[in-house]
């Protein structure tokens, strides 16, 4: 066979490797595409109840059953909510989008009439609006005999966004009072008449409440006690990650913990993943799992850091109610439990700068922060950012200042240093991850010993000495496997993250597990 033979052999493989590949690469796009299905925002004419599944502002009713007229039925007052918090989703959509057809169903004629010129103009000078309501309080104050018409005010918390061509983006929130009109016109409440009112005194509560955790100065305390963070990232050897919750009941967790403890750690700082959480069908279930891992995390006499929004990217306005329900229910929860130490908002969100632009991340967690402040006043919270040269963003708004730091630890004090001097406030630093690999392969280029892994965790812990910082290590096993969605699917990706532990998946104590030992007997 000569050369020309040979390199059209060669020649004829490579194009069919390479049409089989792009074969398989446009399938699996095809099925990702009808399985993914449009974009929420884009599902225009949906009723009411369907909207609720994907916008949910909260809504409080108050002094029911003191409104004039007909008595309120439960199912009338279900019916009316779902439509009136409709009646945003569509007029946000409007301004948005300039998509008006939803606006039908939901605003009599006479109010669209006045409405529809304010859209037009604001598309014609080419604004954009982006805004979502985050709580109504509504007040019924007349329902007719006959249920055609109701009145009600509102106290409404919202947040807008305004887009100007050439212009900076403009970001505000907003409480307002509104009186409302709301007619029954085929089956739908629709809105006819809406004005906005002087916005009425509340009166601030004031509860009877104090707090386990607080934070005075540079100084955390708990229980009236200075509290230095010596923690560990966690999840079980065999279920790491999501897993963990899927496989909750296979979980020897009260072991682990021991060890924990006994080793000398103090806290532990664990993940919720939204999907997970907000799967209807397992919510329950998940939720029940949650406070009993709290439960034994609190009988081992640990605290917890609970992460929320893992595996999140729902920073998007108009998704912003999802993430308001999700918190909720979670804060509600715990707040009061005695194992919770903090919130992270969320973990490695500036990872999703440039995905999800920076300023939508920020106002995000923005939002979120000042929700977890409601539902929890005095919890402390905190984001667990990637690097320490993001840390500084939101530093006002939390308690405390996390970051996590995987680079060369003769960098690590002079960043350090870095971060305090731009940081406008003195508060806490947490390191909230830590630490470095252990796997070697002949065809990874980055392999590490497990004698550098000591070296490398020697180094930073005497370095969170010097500079008093809290810490957390990553982590305590080596694992069997880890899921793709958390570091890819190829060897070179998932082989060095299951490494990262101070016992193997033999179950043998690492040459770091001795050093992490005798720093902690030291430190206690």
């Amino acid at each position: 066979m000569n050369n020309s033979q040979k390199l059209s052999i060669l020649y004829v493989t490579v194009s069919f490797m390479v049409i089989l590949l792009l074969l398989f690469y446009g399938t699996s796009q095809f099925i990702t595409f009808f399985k993914t299905g449009a974009e929420r925002r884009d599902m225009l004419l949906l009723d009411s109840y369907h909207i609720n599944d994907f916008y949910q502002p909260q809504i409080n009713w108050i002094n029911l059953g003191q409104n004039e007229g007909r008595v309120f039925e439960p199912a009338v007052q279900i019916k009316m909510g779902k439509d009136y918090i409709a009646s945003y989703f569509y007029q946000f959509q409007a301004f948005e989008k300039g998509e008006v057809q939803g606006l039908h169903d939901y605003f009599t004629e006479q109010f669209r009439a006045k409405f529809l010129p304010l859209i037009h103009q604001f598309r014609e000078d080419k604004k954009t609006l982006l805004a979502t309501t985050i709580t109504h309080e509504v007040d019924l104050k007349f329902y007719s005999e006959d249920g055609t018409i109701a009145t009600l005010e509102d106290r409404v918390v919202s947040f807008h966004k305004i887009k100007e061509l050439d212009l900076p983006e403009v970001s505000f929130y907003d409480t307002s009072q509104y009186e409302v009109m709301l007619l029954l016109e085929d089956n739908h409440w629709r809105i006819r008449h809406k004005v906005s009112r002087p916005l009425l005194a509340q009166n601030s509560k004031d509860p009877k409440h104090i707090p386990r955790t607080s934070v005075s100065g540079q100084q955390l305390w708990v229980d009236d006690s200075i509290f230095h963070i010596r923690g560990l990232n966690y999840y079980p050897q065999q279920y790491p990650w999501q897993e963990m919750w899927l496989n909750y009941d296979s979980i020897d967790f009260d072991s682990d913990f021991a060890l924990i403890k006994d080793l000398g750690f103090n806290t532990l700082r664990i993940f919720i993943p939204f999907g997970e959480f907000n799967d209807p069908s397992a919510h329950q279930l998940h939720m029940d799992h949650l406070q009993n891992l709290m439960d034994k995390i609190h009988d081992h006499e640990l605290k917890a850091i609970v992460t929320l929004f893992d595996f999140f990217l729902g920073y998007d306005v108009v998704d912003w109610t999802l993430s308001d329900r999700h918190a909720e229910q979670i804060v509600t929860l715990l707040k009061d439990h005695p194992a919770l130490l903090a919130w992270d908002l969320k973990n490695e969100p500036d990872l999703d700068f440039d995905s999800k632009e920076e300023q939508v991340v920020l106002d995000w967690l923005f939002f979120i922060n000042r929700r977890i402040k409601s539902y929890d006043p005095h919890a402390l919270t905190t984001i667990g950012w990637s690097q320490p040269e993001h840390a500084s963003h939101l530093a006002n708004e939390l308690d405390f200042i996390s970051f996590h730091y995987y680079r060369d630890p003769t960098s690590f004090a002079g960043e350090v240093e870095a971060l305090q001097q731009h940081l406008d406030v003195k508060k806490p630093l947490f390191l909230g991850e830590t630490g470095m690999h252990s796997f070697s392969a002949f065809w990874y280029p980055w392999s590490n010993s497990q004698e550098d892994q000591a070296t490398y965790y020697a180094d930073i812990l005497l370095a969170t000495e010097k500079l008093d910082l809290h810490w957390a290590m990553w982590t305590m096993y080596d694992f069997v496997s880890v899921p793709a969605n958390v570091a890819g699917r190829w060897p070179w990706q998932k082989s060095p993250q299951k490494a990262y532990g101070f016992i193997d998946t033999d179950g043998n104590n690492k040459k770091i597990y001795n050093l992490i030992q005798n720093h902690l007997n030291k430190t206690k």
